[in-house]
């Protein structure tokens, strides 16, 4: 599809076009457009041609107009934009990530790409691991550069932040500025790709998490019963929080319980 469309990475044009569809920025759905063509011609390098692309919010479109088209699924919650996109001729569903069975629309090899709303990050990473497949190889997100230091630090545990770290490698690839969206946010962001590691979503392994970290300022003697600490030689005056491997400490739970 030709696009003649001009200035198309210019804050106006982003204003012109929301008001031509009668749409304002929704603070509520964490919508700030990506502006910046530096970046995201540097996001493009790092999506293979052969790759199906599922992009999460895709706003106006920016991503799909330097992706082909063939290989371009938008998955986008705001109606009006959803309906602009489509009269565009982008393949887009008008629905929740959160709410996408995602193994029933990919079928072959997929990058996932998003620019996400910092209030529902976590959800929206915790969603793809859920769903998680071979298929799946590689997400690549905009978040908030807080949050993907955190990422980073193996110090922090929450039970999303391991599951993350479980699931896919993690890598920090360069920090974007507010100035680069429009309307700007309030802070900047980091540019995460996730390589998935090919493990099977385990719920069980979710649920241990949950239950363990209610408990988390205690230590595990106050968990666990004593014969299973001493079983697997585990240091009861330990917090949950100060467990190097807690992966491997609900793989011995699992065995300890059968």
């Amino acid at each position: 599809m030709e696009d003649n469309r001009i200035n198309i990475f210019s804050k106006n044009y982003v204003i012109n076009t929301l008001k031509k569809i009668g749409a304002n920025p929704l603070k509520r759905l964490g919508q700030n457009f990506l502006i910046d063509k530096n970046v995201i011609n540097n996001i493009k390098s790092l999506i293979p041609n052969s790759y199906t692309l599922i992009e999460i919010g895709p706003g106006l479109g920016h991503m799909r107009l330097v992706y082909p088209e063939n290989n371009h699924i938008g998955i986008e919650i705001d109606k009006k934009l959803a309906a602009f996109l489509q009269s565009e001729g982008f393949n887009v569903i008008n629905d929740d990530f959160l709410n996408i069975d995602l193994k029933n629309i990919i079928k072959d090899k997929t990058l996932i790409f998003g620019n996400l709303p910092y209030y529902i990050t976590t959800e929206i990473i915790l969603h793809i691991i859920r769903n998680i497949s071979k298929y799946i190889v590689k997400v690549i997100v905009l978040v908030q550069k807080e949050f993907a230091r955190k990422l980073k630090n193996n110090e922090i545990k929450t039970p999303s932040l391991i599951l993350i770290r479980h699931y896919f490698d993690i890598s920090l690839l360069f920090d974007v500025s507010r100035n680069s969206f429009y309307p700007a946010p309030n802070v900047d962001s980091t540019l995460v790709v996730l390589e998935n590691k090919g493990l099977e979503y385990d719920k069980n392994f979710e649920n241990f998490l949950k239950n363990i970290f209610t408990h988390k300022r205690k230590n595990v003697n106050k968990i666990f019963d004593k014969k299973f600490l001493e079983d697997f030689n585990i240091d009861s005056n330990k917090r949950i929080e100060e467990i190097d491997d807690i992966y491997n400490l609900y793989c011995n739970f699992e065995k300890y319980q059968t």
